[in-house]
């Protein structure tokens, strides 16, 4: 029984750490990004996503992705650890 609650803890503390880190992103990181994607689309030239909105989306969109993975893992790794304890 706690074994399962210290998973719970961990991927209650993991979802909370992804929405503390996607609030700071668009608070702060997000308004500098859009400031400085001119510079970085013509240096790299990243075509679509030389604009402001688009860089901004694409950097959204990845760290979301991010946390969606981990979350994702963490979940399989609490299912598999739960069905192991039925047995």
């Amino acid at each position: 029984m706690t074994d399962n609650k210290e998973k719970a803890i961990k991927l209650g503390k993991a979802v909370l750490i992804g929405i503390v880190a996607m609030t700071l992103f668009e608070g702060a990181i997000r308004p500098a990004l859009i400031d400085l994607s001119p510079i970085f689309a013509e240096r790299y030239e990243l075509g679509r996503f030389s604009t402001p909105a688009g860089m901004a989306y694409f950097i959204t969109y990845i760290l979301c992705y991010i946390v969606y993975v981990i979350i994702g893992e963490l979940v399989r790794s609490y299912r598999s650890d739960r069905d192991e304890q039925k047995f």
